[in-house]
């Protein structure tokens, strides 16, 4: 499995707006499904997954706290993550550091928010 988050900390409204939209278009130019009912993280507010390639890839962008944290999760066999995944992480990367330079956070794991989804993290 593979888990990246982007965190962007106190964003104004018309910024969450501009997050949001971002993931839906990737979502979307990705033919992601999107599938509210698949993700328990609390404060989701969109949620796309894939999982046609043999690999399931997730998506998703949820509020917590005075955050908007977006996620990207890949479950998938073998040792490296489909390039698929790969892309998009680096897709995502791209368009939030153009947009909101040092304020885009990458936690590592030990800091990652947690989703309430992934049996490790309850």
């Amino acid at each position: 499995m593979a888990h990246r988050q982007f965190v962007v900390r106190e964003p104004s409204a018309q910024e969450q707006r501009s997050i949001v939209h971002a993931v839906t278009e990737k979502a979307g130019a990705e033919k992601m499904k999107k599938d509210l009912d698949a993700s328990v993280a609390p404060g989701l507010i969109d949620y796309f997954i894939d999982a046609r390639r043999g690999a399931r890839i997730e998506l998703g962008v949820r509020r917590h706290e005075d955050l908007i944290v977006i996620d990207l999760i890949c479950f998938f066999r073998g040792a490296d993550a489909p390039s698929k995944f790969s892309a998009l992480d680096a897709d995502l990367y791209e368009k939030l550091r153009s947009e909101f330079g040092s304020r885009l956070e990458i936690p590592g794991f030990a800091n990652r928010i947690p989703t309430k989804a992934l049996p490790f993290e309850q």
